[in-house]
Parts: C-alpha cells; sequence; structure tokens
C-alpha cells in the first residue's frame, strides 16, 4: 500500500499545492525586464505593421526597423495583447499559454510518445512528469514572464512527440513525421535557440540510421525556418540583417573564436546556476544514465535530451538559467518514467540517489517559489507608472525611463530608456560615463523628464543620493522607488 500510494497517489496530492504556489507568485508579479521589452517590439507591430523600438533609440536603427527579433513569439505577442491589452499580467500570461502547452505535451507524451506498445502504470507517469514540472522553480518563475522560452520549448516538445510516434519500422516517411519537422521549424522561429531541436532530431534519425526520413525531415524544417527571413527579403534588407545581428548587444561578444570559445566554456554556469537548475542537472544525469543501462526502451528518449543539450551548448549565445527550460520537458519525461516504470530494477543505491535528487527538485521549487512572493512586494506598476505621470504632465514629451514606464504610458509619452544609455555606457564610455555628462545628454535630446530605476534592472544608475540639481534638470519627486527629474528652460 505505501509503495502504491508514493507511486500513484503522492504526485497528484502535491501537484495542487504547487499550482497554488505558481498562482501565489502571479499576485501583482514584479515586472521582469523583457516584459515591457518585447511588449514594445508587438504594440509597434500593431500600431504601425512593423517591428521597432523607441525604447533602443540608436541602437542598429531599432528606431526604424528590428530584423532580428523573436519573430514568432512577438507575432503570437501581439495577437495575444490586440484580445487582452498591454497590462503587465496580460503581457506576462502568454508565459503560462507556453507553460500549459508543455502540460499538454506531456500527456500526449505520456499517453503514447515515451514509451509505445510498454505495459506502463500510465497514471504514475503522468503525475510524476506533470509533478516535476509544475514544481521547478524556473517554471514558477518564467511560466508568468513575457519570454519565449515556455512557448519554444512546447514546440520543440511537440515536435518530438510526432518524431517518437512516427513509423519507425522502416525507413519511409510519414505525415507524423513531416508534423515534427513543422515544429521544430515553429521553435526556430519563436527563438533562435530552437535551432536545436530540429538538428537533435536530425540528429536522433542518424542514430536509428533512417537517412532518407532525415533528408526530408531536414528539408521541411529548413523550409520552416527559411519564413524567419520573410521581412528582410519583402524589404531586402539583407545588409541591415547582418548588421543588426553581428552588432546586436546580445550576441556581438560571440564574434571570433577565442569569444565563442569562452562562452561554451561558460556554458556549466547554466547548469549549475542556482539550487534549482542544480536540481535538474542531477537528476537529469542519475535518471539518464540508470535508465540507459536498465530501461532499453528509454534510450531514444535519452538520444534525443543528449543531442538537444549538446546542440544547446554549441548555438547558445550565454548561460542563462532560462536556457534551461528548453530540456526541461524531457529530464521530466525520463524521471516519471522512471518511477512507473524502471527504478525497481535499479540498483538500490541508484534508487536512493535519485529518490534524493527528486526531493533536491521539490525542495528547490518551493524556495524559488518563496523568494518570488518576496520579489512580488514592489508597487503595482500601473498604480506606480500612473502616479509618476501624475506629477509629469506635458504628454507626448519624450521621457528617459525604465523599461516598465511602458504599461499604461507607452500612448501617452516617447519613451527612451535608461536601458539604452546602460549601453551607451558600456560600449562608448568603457563603463565611466558620469551622471553630470547623462544629464546633458539627455539635455541635448530634450526629455522633459527623467525617471531613475531602483532595480537597476539593466539600466543606467542614477543614485538615489544624486543632487537635486544636475545641469538642466531639477528633481520633482523622490521615494524609495523612483525619482523624477524635470527638464528646466
Amino acid at each position: 500500500m505505501p509503495d502504491r500510494f508514493l507511486s500513484d497517489r503522492l504526485p497528484y496530492w502535491l501537484i495542487g499545492p504547487f499550482l497554488l504556489l505558481f498562482a501565489a507568485t502571479m499576485y501583482h508579479r514584479a515586472t521582469d525586464f523583457d516584459d515591457a521589452w518585447f511588449a514594445e517590439q508587438a504594440y509597434f507591430f500593431l500600431r504601425d505593421g512593423v517591428v521597432r523600438s523607441e525604447f533602443f533609440r540608436g541602437v542598429n536603427h531599432w528606431e526604424e526597423r528590428i530584423y532580428v527579433f523573436h519573430k514568432l513569439y512577438i507575432y503570437l505577442l501581439a495577437g495575444w495583447t490586440r484580445l487582452f491589452g498591454f497590462s503587465a499580467p496580460a503581457v506576462e500570461s502568454l508565459g503560462t499559454v507556453g507553460a500549459a502547452l508543455n502540460v499538454a505535451g506531456l500527456y500526449a507524451m505520456t499517453r503514447r510518445g515515451v514509451m509505445p506498445g510498454i505495459n506502463a502504470n500510465r497514471p504514475a507517469l503522468f503525475g510524476w512528469t506533470v509533478l516535476l514540472y509544475v514544481s521547478c522553480g524556473l517554471v514558477l518563475r518564467y511560466g508568468f514572464v513575457a519570454r519565449p522560452e515556455t512557448m519554444n520549448a512546447a514546440f520543440g516538445l511537440w515536435g518530438y512527440y510526432f518524431l517518437s510516434t512516427a513509423q519507425t519500422g522502416n525507413d519511409r516517411p510519414t505525415g507524423r513525421l513531416v508534423m515534427a519537422a513543422i515544429f521544430a521549424g515553429l521553435a526556430a522561429l519563436t527563438h533562435l535557440n530552437g535551432l536545436m531541436y530540429g538538428l537533435a532530431g536530425l540528429t536522433w534519425l542518424a542514430w536509428q540510421r533512417r537517412w532518407r526520413t532525415g533528408v526530408v525531415y531536414g528539408f521541411v524544417w529548413a523550409v520552416v525556418c527559411a519564413f524567419y527571413f520573410t521581412d528582410v527579403l519583402l524589404d531586402n534588407q539583407w545588409a541591415r540583417l547582418a548588421e543588426q545581428f553581428r552588432y546586436d548587444p546580445a550576441t556581438r561578444h560571440l564574434f571570433g573564436w577565442m569569444a565563442k570559445l569562452s562562452t561554451l566554456a561558460s556554458f556549466h554556469q547554466m547548469l549549475f546556476h542556482n539550487q534549482v537548475e542544480a536540481a535538474i542537472t542531477i537528476l537529469s544525469v542519475f535518471v539518464g544514465w540508470f535508465s540507459w543501462q536498465y530501461d532499453r526502451q528509454s534510450r531514444p528518449l535519452v538520444v534525443y535530451l543528449l543531442a538537444a543539450t549538446v546542440w544547446m551548448w554549441l548555438l547558445t549565445r550565454g548561460s542563462s538559467k532560462y536556457y534551461m527550460l528548453l530540456l526541461l520537458p524531457y529530464t521530466c519525461l525520463l524521471a516519471g518514467r522512471a518511477v512507473a516504470v524502471s527504478a525497481v530494477r535499479w540498483p538500490r543505491w541508484g534508487q536512493r540517489l535519485s529518490a534524493a535528487a527528486v526531493v533536491l527538485w521539490l525542495g528547490s521549487g518551493l524556495v524559488e517559489g518563496s523568494l518570488l512572493i518576496g520579489e512580488n512586494q514592489a508597487p503595482i506598476v500601473h498604480e506606480r507608472t500612473a502616479a509618476l505621470a501624475r506629477r509629469m504632465g506635458k504628454e507626448g514629451s519624450t521621457v528617459i525611463a525604465p523599461l516598465d514606464f511602458f504599461f499604461d504610458q507607452i500612448g501617452h509619452y516617447r519613451i527612451h530608456s535608461l536601458s539604452y544609455y546602460f549601453l551607451l555606457n558600456q560600449h562608448e564610455y568603457g563603463g565611466k560615463l558620469l551622471v553630470p555628462q547623462f544629464f546633458d545628454l539627455a539635455a541635448r535630446e530634450q526629455a522633459a523628464y527623467v525617471i531613475t530605476d531602483p532595480k537597476l534592472n539593466m539600466a543606467y544608475d542614477i543614485p538615489n543620493s544624486a543632487p537635486e540639481r544636475i545641469g538642466r534638470y531639477r528633481r520633482i519627486f523622490q521615494d524609495d522607488w523612483n525619482s523624477v527629474y524635470r527638464l528646466e528652460q
């Protein structure tokens, strides 16, 4: 009875509390850097018909048009905000849709894809797989943020579902294989890191020596990926595309062999960034190793996870922890399968280590959820931006402000971001742009107001201890969160 409770019922008892914890972290969630940055791109796409940015006017001609961006994600966000508006919760909730699509993909995989033809305890398999996903600290943190990773991972997971359920008895392409290639292509259109799924699929097919199938898969995948260049082709702006990619602040550091080797060497920082990523990595290693040894039918999944990890390592531009979301569903599937099928065949010490890894995983999720709730003590973003705007006036003027001033104010002001000046400081001033110099630049731009950012979320730092008068600007308001400086005539 205890064994049956642990395998069949315990995960379902725990899923509910973790979903409640996730809901608690959503309550007036502190905005992320990318919430407003991606929302602005969607805003101008809806308003002007092109993706561009006033936040970063002066960077790579982004104020005219951006050609290097998370294309499918921004188009989806534009459609989402057209339906639900540009409030912070509406923008952030698209990440929750991506997380829900991952859960749907995990359900499909546990019903058919992950272990075809085996008499498994499918309720236990689904329960543990979903529990591990919803309890992961990365899902708690980024399942309600305007970033493309959850949607990217969902497209990749559905691609693997169709790939793993396509006919494997011969080397003949099928409709499911075509669907697998299409979803892998959609993942790449959502975020270029999604290229890892198509490359992992090709590696997986090569491991199975399905060469003819691999050619068809690769062709369909490449055709879907080519839609990334549609806007460039229509505008005939290939040189601008190359320029924006070469000098994008997110990728400019990758050019040159030494720079790329340095990035590859830092990959471990993502795998062990904090207790959450360490728990994912440790469980992946233990479950992957023992599954390969004691569960032959899990080997295709292990190969795909390993291939996806290697391709992500080769493609990645950095060691950002949220990239682990792209691998997360496969770790959950392997661990869920281990509980439902193969762990009884493992050596006792392996079972104990894996049980400890699961406890670490669940504990890290609780810690991350608690940290999120603590971070959400800031004033609600709409109330804060409205209060700042009431003190300013002069609608239609240029303001230099934190990115989250976007919410409720994008239609009232032309917002140039403090993040632009952060980049300017890094790349043009060697990190030595003094506060008086910054205000001189603001005056040349005729910025009517400057609003400081207390979070320093990749923003130029104007400390609260700065003088009341700086150049042509005078501070008209200050609290624990922001200061407002007004241009004096």
